[in-house]
């Protein structure tokens, strides 16, 4: 366990390096955030509605502000770091050594991705309560929000590790990887409430992965869910945390088998 938390803390220390791009972020988040401001306020004016979908215009305010804090925590590269120690062999390296690649690369992440608390989050958090009256959950839910986007991110690293992994048999993955960032953002509800598209659609993404990544958390913090609900959510993301899992070791077994120390 302590070289895994060394990793992390590496994860950290190579993040402090790159730190320009988080604070570019700091920019962009709420510019972001206004172009959906008055977007939606002009849609809002428009239909002479004061309610659309379920959604107030300070809720749907407040979904994409938690969407984007939700974003930060569960963005992932493990899909190129996989893609490019294949491709170049540097995978070898970690099959000499005494750990496990998947946990390896997601506590240097986890370390990573601490950085994106202090300069991302808390500022676009801040940001959100201050000018656009962004609503606060309670405790409670507050709580169930935390371990709701804690299991969002375990699961959103599975996906783009399990994604990553078509490098053994492709070779190069840039283009589906820039198609799974659009598609699970567009599908986990990143880019509009899953509650805007028709019923159908709905009822098909409660029995896939993806709204579990991002929909579900910012729903458990905007408390649009009870707590018997928001229980059944978070068991409903262990479950696909188990699901994907399980994939991710067949298919790394089947994936191991096709790898050679000059790659693919």
């Amino acid at each position: 366990m302590n070289r895994y938390l060394a990793v992390g803390k590496g994860g950290f220390k190579t993040a402090l390096v790159y730190r320009f791009h988080f604070y570019t972020t700091i920019f962009t988040a709420p510019v972001t955030l206004i172009i959906y401001y008055f977007l939606w306020q002009s849609i809002y004016n428009y239909s002479g509605q004061e309610i659309i979908r379920g959604f107030t215009f300070p809720a749907l305010i407040s979904y994409f502000a938690i969407s984007m804090i939700v974003g930060f925590f569960t963005w992932t590269f493990v899909d190129q770091e996989l893609e490019n120690n294949v491709r170049h062999g540097y995978l070898v390296g970690f099959l000499l050594k005494p750990i496990n690649f998947i946990y390896w690369q997601f506590m240097f992440e986890a370390g990573f991705s601490f950085l994106s608390v202090i300069l991302e989050m808390i500022p676009l958090f801040l940001i959100g309560i201050l000018i656009f009256k962004m609503q606060i959950a309670s405790w409670s839910y507050f709580i169930l929000f935390f371990v709701s986007l804690a299991l969002a991110i375990v699961l959103d690293y599975l996906l783009g590790y399990i994604v990553g992994m078509s490098t053994f048999w492709l070779g190069k993955i840039s283009g589906i990887r820039k198609l799974k960032r659009v598609s699970l953002t567009f599908l986990s509800g990143g880019f509009i409430p899953l509650a805007f598209f028709p019923a159908g659609f709905q009822t098909v993404s409660h029995y896939l992965p993806f709204e579990y990544t991002r929909y579900v958390p910012i729903n458990i913090y905007l408390e649009k869910l009870s707590y018997l609900e928001s229980f059944e959510m978070l068991g409903l993301q262990i479950v696909w945390i188990g699901i994907m899992f399980f994939i991710a070791n067949i298919i790394w077994k089947r994936a191991f088998k096709k790898f050679t120390g000059a790659g693919t």
